[in-house]
């Protein structure tokens, strides 16, 4: 009778083990970096915990662009010190822009010398730290570009 409550245990577990649910999956955490706002000068949003995330997809919207721009650059930059101090850019791969190419890898979700009146851009990025936020630098005369910064991570 033993062999048969040992059988009959190894065959109740295993029914228990087909008839449970498959593991969580973690659902894919979205954040607005940066509202759409027209910027006229080099900023940063605020930061986020990505603590659960390991690969973002970060999207630039710009909706309107005026005056002389030299300069229009939208990166991610990285805390290690949980979210006090900003001191890197983290990679990203630019997966799609304004004229819809791609291009290699590179510090920058956008990186333009002339105003953009209208475009999109989209990068996927490694983030290997805890905090990170979207930083920008616009220069030139009279420059304003109105973007927003999302982030979808897993």
């Amino acid at each position: 009778k033993p062999r048969r409550s040992v059988a009959l245990i190894a065959a109740i577990a295993a029914l228990l083990l087909l008839a449970a649910p498959p593991p969580a999956r973690a659902d894919n955490l979205r954040f607005t970096l940066a509202a759409s706002a027209a910027r006229t000068a080099p900023g940063s949003g605020t930061g986020v915990d990505v603590t659960r995330c390991r690969t973002a997809f970060v999207s630039v919207n710009v909706t309107a662009g005026s005056g002389t721009v030299t300069t229009f650059k939208v990166f991610l930059e990285g805390s290690a010190d949980g979210g006090t101090t900003y001191g890197f850019e983290i990679p990203c791969v630019i997966t799609a822009k304004a004229s819809g190419a791609a291009t290699a890898n590179t510090q920058n979700v956008v990186s333009e010398t002339a105003v953009q009146t209208s475009a999109k851009y989209a990068a996927t990025c490694d983030l290997g730290t805890d905090f990170v936020r979207a930083g920008w630098n616009i220069a030139g005369t009279t420059p304003s570009e109105t973007f927003a910064v999302t982030m979808v991570c897993k």
